[in-house]
């Protein structure tokens, strides 16, 4: 319903408390983010549930890659994605999968921007 602010609100007092959200909520409210063109919130959003020990599921990181890389070029969001990858990532984080969804992107926004010239 567009109160993406309020939810992340109450992400981040449940986190705070101890609760662990449903990871379709984390994912929603990247995904929130990212549609109405707040990449840096959705990194934010990130942020926190990685701080709290929550891994996101890897159809989050395959939201959210694409809009970093097409919004940032060099900008403010990549310092936000740097300070996502300072975070201890576990096991079940699945960054491989979303690495291999960043590669195939990277490779197909590359060979766009070949025929261009």
């Amino acid at each position: 319903m567009g109160m993406l602010d309020e939810a992340r609100k109450y992400v981040e007092e449940m986190l705070c408390k101890g609760f662990s959200p449903h990871f379709a909520v984390v994912h929603a409210l990247v995904k929130g983010f990212c549609n109405v063109g707040r990449a840096e919130d959705a990194c934010g959003v990130l942020t926190m549930s990685l701080e709290h020990g929550e891994a996101p599921h890897v159809d989050t990181w395959m939201v959210l890659m694409p809009v970093i890389c097409e919004v940032d070029d060099g900008g403010k969001i990549s310092g936000a994605l740097e300070e996502v990858l300072k975070i201890e990532i576990k096991g079940h984080t699945r960054i491989v999968d979303a690495g291999i969804g960043l590669e195939n992107y990277l490779i197909k926004k590359i060979r766009a921007n070949s025929r261009v010239f």
